[in-house]
């Protein structure tokens, strides 16, 4: 009898070291979700400063920020233009295609600014 109620106790024990087990995976579960959209936020939110330019024609080795800059101007009227830290082209260079531009604005509202322009 002795081995069988030790059988059963080991067993009771067990059960419940799983329930402890399975309530942590699910709480981390939470929690890893709760990361998740804490990340993607964050992405969102700082890539909305980025704007994407796509369609303009570049030849090699040209500098892509003073081609916004004159299309800003030039085709926008947007004077003065705001200030631009980072711009790059996207992938490499290829004779006859254009590769989309990236441009970084400091303010969000300078993003909205030339979209509100470009859509006129």
């Amino acid at each position: 009898m002795k081995g069988s109620s030790h059988k059963v106790e080991n067993c009771f024990n067990l059960q419940n070291k799983l329930s402890v087990v399975e309530f942590k995976i699910s709480d981390h579960d939470h929690r890893l979700k709760l990361l998740e959209y804490k990340s993607i936020d964050l992405e969102a939110r700082c890539r909305r400063n980025y704007l994407l330019i796509s369609g303009i024609p570049e030849e090699k080795d040209e500098d892509c920020l003073q081609q916004i800059l004159i299309i800003l101007r030039e085709k926008l009227e947007i004077n003065p233009c705001p200030p631009i830290p980072r711009s790059h082209s996207l992938g490499r260079y290829k004779h006859g295609s254009t590769r989309p531009i990236i441009l970084y604005y400091l303010n969000y509202r300078d993003t909205l600014y030339i979209l509100s322009s470009a859509r006129k």
